[in-house]
């Protein structure tokens, strides 16, 4: 404690004091213009008040870990509402200049622990000085290619993603595909088959490359071109599922083909007890597809549009061998053969184009003479195969 030496007075005399004496960690006050009686010896300042200490937690940082972003000094709550400043460290030692609440980190801090050091300061209060936990900013992937996609862009039809080579080793690979730049729901596999909402729509798909330490990084493949839509077109043999690659209606096929064969399935075990009907023909075909099928087998048949969507004609003649939309195609009346089948003539009428039995209303085979048959305006379809042209001659 510091003594105050008695000043020059005469015994009796009144002493007015205003003092004030600090030592460290300590301030002394005495009441200003207070009297003092001068008594004989030293006069000395006994009072004191400590200054109040800071409160509050510790800061943390936010941001991202990128190389190029920018962080931010997060103080936390303090209670005595002081004024901060900061001091962003690199493994513990300070960064020169970097002295904000925000800190934009470099290359030089790629794989380093960062912190930052926050001081609170405020009258009448000690300082208090609080460091962050560190976090180490990420390293970046040196190869990260574009990915490219194979396969043909057909409902049905299987898409592969061809990721490249990215670097350095160990590095994890995720698959997003899109459909017009949407992500597609489940859809994160390294292939992906082509559904009936992709008709219209381009698709691509998205590689995301990621490595513990390091900054993931995303690209994306070129688009393919637009699917055909299932609505207009299916344009490739194969099996597909039905509401998922096409959906349920009456579909035509678009060609006359040479041979062609469907199959409407209940499961895709490959077993006879899958099939629910099928049917080989030549010719125009023309097959009713249910919502209740599990899938639908095109073979040699072309492409297939729905019959809503095609413009069919009436014709004045049956020329060739196939299956005939009753009403549109062919008009209900009387019909003869043009000539007598030396390999056969088959014709049916049809209430459905299902390819069930019981669809069929009428039916004959024969291999001499000239067929007839009246085709009924509650027909559906007809069904020629081997007997040349029809001609109508009457109603």
């Amino acid at each position: 404690m510091r003594e105050l030496q008695r000043p020059r007075l005469s015994r009796g005399s009144i002493l007015a004091l205003g003092v004030t004496a600090t030592l460290l960690g300590s301030l002394f006050v005495s009441t200003p213009g207070a009297a003092y009686a001068a008594p004989a010896g030293a006069v000395s300042v006994s009072s004191a008040k400590k200054l109040a200490t800071l409160s509050g937690s510790n800061p943390t940082i936010s941001g991202s870990l990128a190389s190029g972003s920018t962080l931010t000094a997060n103080t936390g709550t303090w209670a005595a509402k002081p004024t901060f400043t900061y001091q962003w460290k690199r493994a513990g030692k300070n960064i020169a200049g970097a002295t904000k609440r925000t800190y934009v980190s470099t290359t030089a801090d790629r794989g380093k622990a960062l912190t930052v050091t926050v001081t609170a300061s405020k009258p009448g209060y000690t300082k208090a000085v609080r460091t962050s936990a560190a976090r180490t900013v990420n390293n970046v992937l040196t190869k990260t290619p574009n990915p490219t996609i194979s396969g043909s862009a057909k409902i049905g039809q299987t898409l592969t993603a061809n990721p490249g080579t990215w670097a350095p080793s160990g590095v994890s690979l995720k698959y997003q595909w899109k459909r017009g730049g949407t992500a597609i729901s489940g859809a994160t596999g390294k292939t992906y088959r082509v559904t009936s909402a992709d008709g219209g729509k381009t698709l691509t798909v998205t590689v995301t490359g990621s490595r513990a330490g390091y900054t993931s990084v995303s690209r994306t493949s070129s688009a393919t071109a637009k699917v055909p839509s299932a609505q207009t077109g299916i344009g490739a043999d194969a099996t597909y599922r039905v509401g998922a690659d096409i959906k349920a209606g009456t579909y035509i096929t678009t060609g006359n083909p040479e041979f062609c064969y469907w199959a409407r399935l209940s499961g895709y075990s490959g077993k006879v007890s899958d099939i629910i009907a099928n049917h080989i023909s030549t010719g125009q075909s023309i097959v009713t597809i249910s919502a209740t099928d599990t899938a639908f087998k095109s073979q040699s048949c072309g492409s297939w549009i729905r019959i809503s969507d095609s413009k069919l004609t009436t014709l004045s003649t049956i020329q060739k061998n196939g299956t005939y939309v009753v009403g549109t195609q062919v008009k209900p009346g009387l019909y003869q053969s043009s000539s007598d089948p030396s390999k056969g003539c088959y014709w049916a009428r049809l209430s459905g184009f299902g390819g069930s039995i019981y669809e069929i209303i009428d039916n004959d085979f024969s291999y001499t003479n000239r067929a007839f048959v009246r085709v009924e305006a509650g027909d559906k379809g007809f069904v020629t195969s081997g007997c040349g042209s029809w001609k109508r001659v009457g109603n």
